[in-house]
């Protein structure tokens, strides 16, 4: 994910200094490659035509029509044409996609993604609830808490698109957010329902969204001391946030408790726990681990092959 995200960002990087070049092809060439290079590494790359058509829309240098941000980017649209037909010649992805197809139907997959991009806006407000592997439901009928999620995110995306024009830095918050989501929480059924990893580049616009805010509150308050005072908060904050996570990631024992804390009723995160435990040499905790696992769902054979394997050597 993290060297998609970076040809990724270099291509919106290549994009918008084009505009400022004389040599506008070259940048607008280099972009489209380095789109190709996200597209190899991951699919989900193949949002960035939307992305970019995003900056083109806020843009207040030049008013583009919708014909004229299509054309702008016909090499991106036939790099995306090559990728996707790619795609579909590549057996590997053909039968992903049957597997993708077969985990549920359309509207209940929209329902569970519904509270999955819910869920996932909200680890951007609460960051310490961060979890490898999330114990997100599959919803297959509406309820009223869903009800509200689905109206919430609609009356979100209405908000970003009327801000097009008159807050570029709302709609690149609402819309870049939504756009990056579009691949992983939308039709297409996923085994896991959402993981954090997911926020890693929809994360951007709300970032850049937060930054012009804070940037609007000093000049406004014309002082000094609050930049610093700022940056000091937000870097303690920051660094108190990643030595706790160090922490978590300090062992795989460590890492899978952390994750048994989150998500307790989890049969794939009760048998890592358990064959963390079991590398660790503490066999007693990893077979009850394992029985955990099992008990969450008898048909996980996993966590029976794991917990055999280990009766077996204690047998020896």
């Amino acid at each position: 994910v993290s060297l998609m995200a970076l040809f990724y960002l270099g291509a919106v990087l290549a994009w918008l200094h084009a505009d400022r070049s004389p040599h506008l092809r070259a940048w607008r060439g280099l972009s489209a490659g380095l789109f190709g290079a996200a597209l190899l590494v991951k699919e989900t790359a193949v949002t960035l035509p939307l992305a970019l058509l995003l900056l083109d829309a806020i843009s207040t240098r030049h008013r583009f029509t919708a014909g004229q941000m299509l054309r702008r980017q016909v090499w991106h649209w036939l790099v995306l044409a090559g990728g996707l037909l790619v795609f579909a010649a590549s057996p590997t992805y053909r039968h992903l996609l049957d597997v993708s197809l077969s985990a549920r139907g359309t509207i209940d997959n929209l329902l569970t993604q519904a509270n999955a991009v819910c869920y996932l806006a909200g680890q951007l407000l609460l960051p310490w609830r961060m979890n490898i592997d999330p114990d997100l439901p599959v919803l297959t009928a509406l309820s009223p808490t869903l009800g509200l999620q689905l109206l919430l995110i609609v009356a979100i995306l209405v908000v970003g698109l009327r801000s097009l024009r008159r807050r570029a830095w709302l709609a690149v918050a609402v819309l870049w957010f939504l756009i990056h989501l579009l691949p992983t929480n939308s039709l297409l059924p996923r085994l896991d329902v959402a993981n954090d990893r997911q926020l890693y580049l929809a994360s951007i616009g709300v970032f850049f969204a937060l930054g012009i805010g804070v940037q609007k509150l000093i000049l406004r308050a014309n002082r000094r001391w609050l930049v610093g005072a700022l940056t000091a908060l937000v870097l303690f904050e920051l660094g108190f946030a990643t030595v706790q996570r160090n922490r978590v990631y300090g062992s795989a024992v460590a890492f899978w408790e952390d994750a048994a804390m989150k998500s307790p009723d989890k049969p794939r995160v009760a048998n890592n726990l358990g064959y963390a435990y079991q590398q660790a040499g503490r066999p007693a905790q990893a077979k009850l681990a394992y029985q955990h696992a099992i008990e969450l769902d008898p048909g996980y054979w996993k966590a029976r092959i794991n917990l055999d394997a280990l009766e077996s050597a204690q047998a020896r």
